[in-house]
């Protein structure tokens, strides 16, 4: 598997636990998922991780506002966002940026 690196800015929405599925907050999050899902297809990277390979995911998330940032929430969204099936994925490392005035997330798989 090669190594792709792409950007998804804002709004970020992180994994939700207990939203009904039609909320208004579960469609965000569905449509997030759906946009980290077409950068990842612009830049090329599968939507399964092929037999035999373990992906290693890096997150660089930044966060504009003052409240915290949930990274295992991002970090599930874009995992869930990425590959049809996930298991796959060997190592993820992220990373927490806050107040910087923008909102987006770096994304590195390999």
């Amino acid at each position: 598997m090669d190594t792709y690196t792409f950007t998804v800015d804002e709004p970020l929405k992180g994994f939700i636990v207990n939203a009904r599925p039609w909320s208004k907050t579960a469609k965000e999050y569905v449509a997030f998922k759906g946009k980290v899902r077409l950068f990842a297809d612009v830049a090329g990277v599968p939507e399964e991780i092929p037999a035999g390979y373990r992906a290693i995911v890096s997150l660089a998330v930044a966060w504009k506002k003052k409240a915290r940032i949930d990274l295992s929430n991002i970090q599930k969204a874009v995992e869930d966002g990425l590959f049809v099936r996930d298991r796959g994925i060997g190592e993820i490392h992220a990373t927490r940026i806050q107040h910087t005035g923008i909102e987006r997330v770096s994304i590195t798989v390999g």
